[in-house]
């Protein structure tokens, strides 16, 4: 079995092709080569590998077309093996096995600058807010102060001892380490509805901070893309540029093609593009390479798989014995 292998591949993680000192022969490696090689050694397939350098349209009809391909002087494949995606048009011309990756296509966005600003923790409230909060605390130090300074000894004193401890007794409160006692049950109560004031307060404070914490850098969606009507970037065949199109809405002059899917300056060259749409398998790869500059944003759009080519009807048999492979895995 002649089996046709893209050279020029996406991501070597999956598939890599590399020469050897016989110049006959070649190394073929990745992802997509071990899960073949694991189902043709329990099913005892012969085969022979073969290096195809046009384009993976090209190869699936020179696996569907053998007298167009000896037209075209291509060398003709029994199948083709590699991160070949799985799509309706294709399989009208070829058989696929099941397939054997996560389908869909990711967004991929450059993660935004870590936030710096000394202050940032006075923004998560608003400034009528903090008004707010700091009138409130001032009216609960005067009610303290006025239901205790009579008999109480650690409100006596004088004044400036008296409104100190008072408003100690209010702040101090917020991270309960108040050591003032109180007498009066008046007291005890406006204490009660402040504490109550101050567990919302820190509670909403905590989860807005740590959001704008944790959040701030992945502020790219899909919807925010289509109104901001910024220019977004795809990598793969041209079928995504149609789903991008047809699914997701996007105008057609704000789609632009990639040319490399590990190009770091994407988002800075090609015209300014804000973000791109990749294959999942190929944006996980990027991802973890680079952790620290991509993140994967929102949900994986379900379309298209990664499967093994053959003339139809070829590659059936082989289903039932790629999923147990992909156990291994």
């Amino acid at each position: 079995m002649i089996i046709g292998v893209p050279r020029w591949t996406f991501a070597d993680v999956f598939l890599k092709i590399e020469s050897t000192k016989n110049p006959a022969q070649m190394k073929y490696s990745g992802f997509c080569i071990e899960v073949f090689q694991e189902v043709a050694k329990i099913l005892g397939l012969q085969y022979e590998f073969v290096a195809f350098n046009g384009s993976y349209a090209d190869l699936i009809d020179c696996v569907a077309n053998k007298r167009l391909c000896a037209s075209l002087r291509w060398k003709t494949f029994d199948a083709a093996v590699g991160d070949i995606t799985i799509l309706a048009d294709r399989w009208k011309l070829v058989d696929f096995s099941a397939p054997f990756t996560k389908i869909g296509v990711s967004l991929v966005a450059q993660l935004k600058p870590e936030i710096s600003n000394p202050w940032m923790f006075l923004t998560r409230f608003a400034v009528e807010l903090w008004v707010a909060i700091a009138a409130i605390s001032i009216y609960i130090m005067f009610l303290v102060w006025f239901f205790e300074h009579r008999s109480n000894p650690e409100f006596n004193g004088p004044w400036n001892d008296q409104l100190g401890n008072a408003l100690w007794f209010t702040f101090s409160s917020v991270f309960f380490s108040q050591r003032e006692h109180i007498q009066y049950n008046y007291t005890r109560m406006v204490v009660v509805v402040w504490l109550f004031v101050v567990l919302i307060l820190t509670q909403s404070y905590g989860a807005r901070l740590t959001s704008m914490l944790t959040v701030s850098r992945l502020q790219t969606n899909v919807e925010q893309l289509r109104k901001t009507n910024v220019k977004v970037g795809y990598f793969g065949t041209t079928y995504i540029r149609e789903y991008l199109q047809k699914a997701l809405q996007f105008k057609f002059e704000n789609i632009q093609e990639m040319n490399v899917v590990y190009d770091l300056s994407v988002f800075e060259n090609h015209g300014g593009i804000s973000a791109a749409f990749v294959e999942a398998p190929y944006a996980k790869v990027v991802v973890n390479e680079y952790c620290k500059k991509y993140a994967i944003i929102g949900p994986t759009y379900r379309f298209g798989r990664f499967g093994f080519v053959s003339k139809m009807k070829n590659f059936q048999f082989l289903e039932t014995w790629i999923f147990p492979c992909m156990e291994d895995y």
